[in-house]
């Protein structure tokens, strides 16, 4: 004898159709012209009453067509969820009567899905001239499947269908609390005269309220008088003291954290049981827990107190309470620390669950540091380069980047760390500009302010008089090179400044634009030149007579820094208050040095005098003296 105990099973219709839609094709329905271009009817009964009438209602289907031609249309049904079910059926009633010899055919086709291929389940081929039901187990069940009668037309009555169903049948699922044989059904054999078999039955009370649960077995079997017998079920579930536990959540993430740094997210641990849960709380490397306060600074202190990064703590929890753990992760280094959480418990049926936790440790980027002077200063129309090296910091050693924001007149070069201040010709002032360093991850910020000071200037003051002044032109050189932005050209009536102009560039050539004073006509002027760079004045060795409102130039004023000058020839003679030395004058020689020997005329002679004139009286007495006088130029000299 053979036997099964299967889960209980319940039908569904899936599609019920009679085509009682007033002579139109019923919605979802559609038709396919294989061969041909012949449709399928809704109308009652087959061609000239055969047969007569609809098997249910009005209407049924029909495939109809007077020739041979052999005309072929498939009507299709709406697409059938089948998906789920154990088995499907279709059934449907039918009718193609041959005339004369002509018989008509039908062909059913499946398919699962929308675009699949059609599929052949069955023909009919001969006479049926009543309503015959057919019956079909439908193969490959989808969740999109369709469905199509094939009618073919040789000139016979028709192809007549009406009353088309398609059922599945599902299996039911046993109740939650009750197994057979640890499943869902079960299936054996037993010979003739052999011992019993028992079946294992189970009950599980995991989840059910207080109260009596029922349900029926039944037993199907080839045993010809008893092929079915049916067991009812009884299951009552009665209160115990036990705990529950239930952890939240169960994973827990903390993304990426600075090494030697601490962060902490929460779990909860709740006993919905009617007993106390107890058991022990195990992190993995990295992480320690502690139970949560409601001072959240105690929870700091007390990871640092502990310097084992992972820990074990014991817990105990009342029924119908909870309790929240603060998990502290604390990478010692740049990697990835994942683990479990492991929480023992009291919990019959929980013995041990597992908080999944993982986070990574990094090393965060040091900022660089820029701390810069209170200020950078330089001259108008001169440059300022500051190596910057000395100024920015980075204890990674990250390559750093210098920017800068807040000039509008101060312009600025940046090359690595030499940063080079210029600004626009002759402007003098300050801006304050903020110097940005950036090892790509952070920045920092520093003001400085930026002054151009006036350039120093000569100290000439120029003498006015009420007449029509000269206007000289002229290119400026020192020792034949240019002058730079920030010299002067001055003109003198011996020591008597009567103008001065700053010389302005273009294209490597210094010039100047002279309004020179004159007190009378035609007087000689002669000319000074002063270099910024190094305060200096040099003389210019050509002069020149110039007239009341006369233009001159372009001219070439050279300074020069050294002149050479003759040699001064000298008279001695003696006169009531001593020696007397006189000496012809030298040309560009504006003072002469004198100095005397006592002790032969090779050797110890010492200055003894400084005049602008072309004599001296030396005034000792010795009983020998030798004497030289040297002309000297003293017009280059500092300012």
């Amino acid at each position: 004898m053979s036997f099964i105990v299967p889960p209980p099973t319940q039908s569904t219709t899936v599609l019920n159709e009679s085509f009682e839609n007033g002579g139109s094709i019923p919605s979802g329905w559609t038709q396919t012209y294989v061969n041909g271009s012949i449709a399928w009817t809704f109308t009652t009964g087959g061609f000239n009453g055969h047969p007569s009438s609809a098997y249910n209602g009005t209407y049924n289907a029909r495939f109809y067509y007077s020739s041979r031609v052999g005309y072929t249309t498939k009507l299709i049904t709406p697409s059938l969820n089948l998906s789920g079910a154990e088995t499907a059926t279709l059934t449907f009633w039918h009718t193609q009567e041959a005339w004369s010899g002509d018989q008509d055919q039908l062909k059913v086709y499946y398919r699962t899905s929308t675009t699949g291929n059609w599929n052949l389940i069955t023909s009919y081929t001969n006479s049926i001239a009543n309503w015959t039901q057919e019956t079909i187990s439908l193969p490959n069940l989808s969740s999109t499947y369709y469905i199509a009668f094939e009618g073919i037309a040789n000139y016979g009555y028709g192809v007549c269908l009406d009353k088309v169903v398609v059922s599945k049948n599902s299996y039911v699922n046993l109740p939650t609390w009750l197994t057979v044989a640890s499943g869902s059904s079960y299936s054996g054999s037993i010979a003739y005269n052999e011992p019993a078999q028992n079946i294992p039955i189970g009950f599980n009370s995991t989840g059910l309220s207080l109260g009596t649960y029922n349900t029926n077995l039944t037993i199907s079997s080839n045993d010809p008088v008893n092929s079915s017998i049916t067991i009812p079920v009884t299951l009552t579930v009665t209160s115990i003291s036990v705990p529950v536990i239930v952890v939240n959540p169960l994973a827990i993430n903390f993304g990426t954290v600075a090494v030697n740094s601490i962060v902490q997210e929460q779990f909860s641990i709740q006993n919905t049981g009617n007993a106390v849960l107890s058991g022990n709380i195990s992190t993995p490397l990295g992480y320690s827990v502690i139970e949560a306060t409601s001072k959240g600074k105690n929870i700091v202190l007390a990871s640092r107190q502990n310097d084992d990064t992972r820990n074990t703590v014991s817990y105990s929890i009342n029924p119908s309470s909870s309790k929240i753990y603060n998990l502290i992760f604390t990478p010692a280094s740049a990697t990835t620390y994942s683990g479990n959480v492991v929480i023992t418990s009291n919990d019959p049926n929980n013995p041990s669950l597992n908080i999944a936790v993982t986070g990574s440790g990094y090393t965060p980027n040091a900022p660089p540091a820029i701390d810069l002077p209170e200020s950078f200063s330089f001259i108008k129309n001169g440059t300022l380069q500051v190596d910057f090296s000395s100024y920015i910091y980075d204890a990674d050693n990250d390559e750093l980047q210098i920017n800068y924001s807040g000039n509008n007149n101060i312009l600025i070069q940046i090359q690595n760390y030499l940063v080079t201040f210029s600004a626009p010709v002759n402007w003098t002032g300050s801006e304050t500009v903020t110097f940005s360093v950036s090892d790509g991850s952070a920045i920092a910020y520093d003001p400085v302010e930026v002054i151009v000071y006036p350039s120093p200037m000569p100290d000439w003051n120029v003498v006015v008089y009420p007449n029509n002044s000269a206007t000289v032109y002229s290119i400026v050189t020192i020792d034949g090179e240019p002058c730079e932005l920030n010299d002067w050209v001055g003109a003198f009536v011996g020591n008597e400044c009567r103008g001065m102009a700053e010389v302005v560039t273009d294209n490597g050539i210094a010039y100047t634009t002279l309004l020179v004073n004159l007190a009378t006509d035609s007087e000689n002027i002669s000319f000074k030149i002063f270099a910024c760079s190094t305060e200096t004045v040099y003389p210019v060795l050509e002069t020149y007579n110039l007239h009341f409102g006369e233009e001159l130039g372009p001219i070439n004023l050279n300074g020069v820094s050294s002149i050479e000058l003759n040699s001064p020839i000298i008279n001695l003679s003696t006169s009531a208050q001593g020696y007397l030395l006189s000496w012809n004058a030298v040309p560009y020689a504006n003072q002469y040095k004198i100095y005397r020997s006592i002790v032969n005329p090779y050797e110890g002679f010492e200055l003894i005098a400084t005049v602008s004139t072309l004599q001296y009286i030396d005034s000792e007495v010795h009983n020998k003296a030798f004497y030289y006088v040297k002309a000297v130029n003293n017009q280059i000299s500092k300012k």
